[in-house]
């Protein structure tokens, strides 16, 4: 078989896309020690990882293409694909920390095959405790209107293990409800569940699951949250999981 025939490899035509010199992926290092709001980058892509940060606690909010879209934390090992054409970044000043961004973008496919590193696990699936001995069940469920609820703080000397969550969220007018989880510090960290939009014609109603295909494990001090941005939005949470 010539070379001119090896050309498609996996449905790829890499003669092609050596013609196009087509960029598979761009790397942005945030420098986090700096405070920033809404900080517009044009980037256009279909999916974003952070591959690494200084630590577990550095993060950075991300909300895609408009303003009005909800914000969504990045930590160290977390991945979000959507399309887009343009992302704005939001933090806390950190100092001495950083987190390193990998955008994807044209239409190339990507995959990061080292996400235990990413993750900071040893194994291939990171060990969890089972929650048949030794554990304390957590459920709690509360509602927020123009306010924030915390619906749980992580004991001392415990980890947390979210196994689900669910988010119902009634909209009368513009704003975000959300399923919010912060530090020790009150920094938010991840929002696993966020609903929101532009002011709607009329009452509108959303809801959403999160169900993780392995237990997201959270540390002693954090807080899981309900967020009402304002009077014209309730929020109804609900999160199970348990103590080890």
């Amino acid at each position: 078989m010539s070379g001119e025939e090896k050309k498609f490899i996996g449905g790829i035509d890499f003669k092609e896309l050596r013609a196009q010199r087509v960029q598979v992926y761009n790397e942005l290092v945030i420098d986090l020690s700096v405070a920033r709001s809404n900080d517009e980058r044009v980037f256009t892509g279909t999916y974003v990882y952070a591959v690494e940060g200084t630590d577990v606690d550095a993060n950075v909010d991300i909300r895609f293409n408009e303003l009005f879209r909800a914000n969504i934390g990045l930590v160290k090992g977390r991945g979000i694909r959507c399309p887009f054409y343009r992302f704005y970044l939001t933090n806390a000043a950190q100092a001495g920390k950083t987190i390193t961004l990998i955008i994807g973008i044209e239409s190339a496919d990507f995959e990061i095959f080292d996400v235990g590193k990413a993750l900071g696990i040893t194994g291939l699936v990171p060990t969890v405790p089972s929650p048949r001995t030794g554990y304390t069940q957590v459920v709690a469920s509360d509602v927020a209107v123009d306010a924030t609820v915390v619906l749980h703080t992580v004991t001392a000397g415990k980890t947390f293990y979210l196994i689900g969550a669910t988010l119902s969220v009634a909209l009368a007018g513009l704003g975000i409800g959300k399923l919010t989880i912060t530090n020790a510090g009150d920094v938010e960290q991840y929002d696993p569940l966020a609903i929101g939009g532009p002011d709607p014609a009329a009452v509108r109603f959303g809801d959403n699951n999160f169900h993780p295909p392995i237990p997201l494990e959270i540390p002693a001090g954090y807080k899981l949250k309900l967020v009402s941005s304002t009077a014209t939005i309730s929020v109804n949470g609900f999160i199970q999981g348990y103590e080890v």
